[in-house]
């Protein structure tokens, strides 16, 4: 089992995100730490962990980069991802590890999210539905997979390196190799927030956009319907996950054809 862990200029709050790997029930776990050229301490915190983690560095070159080198050198036969400023409950990887093994047609696991720093509150984590995640991406980036299905659809695509819509695409990639995930309703990941600005600000233009982008990029998966129709489709299910609604939510996914 190996967690990566994605780091530039967090040296603040890198040893937290650390501390959480090498604190897992699951064992045995692989800690990588693949810092993307920072300008601060992050490669002097990591470092000190010694032979308990790996640290791997090299030049900026964006978080799509960095996530493709991890999956590239991680040796466990499953992997998940922990930004370096995020925290991983004790019980995350025993949990999601858990919860594959009891849906064996689930080739991932995602958790619920606790929110905490800026703005404090809990994010569920709903059941899988592909009509929910064409309509929105509702899975974290954090969801735990098996290396072979993540090198079998491509890793993640560096063309969505200025959008930031790089998990989006990769759980629909997953879809179009017919692999699904299992959702642990529990806040398991406990997820950073800043003040000031993020990477993937959530402005009605930066969803337009995404949206955009990955009707693009996965026909194969949109043009199942007629425009028309998959309007009214993407409509229902981004209202049905707002009142919780999920026997309609698995009525959208059959209407999809899934």
């Amino acid at each position: 089992m190996s967690i990566l862990v994605p780091s530039y200029n967090y040296g603040a709050f890198l040893g937290e995100a650390i501390d959480s790997a090498l604190a897992q029930t699951y064992r045995p776990v692989e800690v990588i730490v693949i810092d993307d050229g920072s300008t601060d301490n992050s490669v002097e915190v990591a470092s000190r962990y010694g032979d308990k983690i790996r640290v791997l560095t090299q030049p900026n070159r964006g978080l799509v980069a960095v996530l493709n080198r991890g999956l590239e050198e991680a040796q466990g036969a499953f992997l998940t991802i922990l930004s370096a400023d995020d925290i991983f409950r004790s019980t995350y990887v025993e949990r999601l590890m858990g919860a594959l093994r009891a849906q064996p047609g689930a080739a991932y696991a995602y958790s619920a999210m606790e929110y905490f720093g800026a703005r404090t509150g809990v994010l569920r984590a709903e059941p899988f539905s592909p009509a929910l995640l064409l309509a929105g991406n509702t899975i974290n980036a954090c969801g735990l997979m098996r290396r072979d299905d993540a090198a079998a659809v491509g890793g993640f695509d560096p063309r969505l390196e200025s959008i930031a819509n790089e998990e989006w695409d990769f759980w629909l990639r997953m879809l179009e190799h017919d692999r699904r995930g299992v959702a642990v309703d529990e806040p398991l990941l406990r997820y950073r927030q800043h003040d000031g600005t993020s990477r993937n600000p959530v402005t009605p233009e930066g969803r337009r956009r995404g949206a955009r982008a990955m009707e693009e990029m996965h026909p194969a998966l949109y043009s199942r319907r007629p425009r028309f129709f998959r309007f009214l489709l993407l409509k229902a299910a981004t209202a049905a996950y707002l009142i919780r609604a999920r026997p309609i939510l698995r009525l959208l996914d059959r209407a999809w054809g899934f």
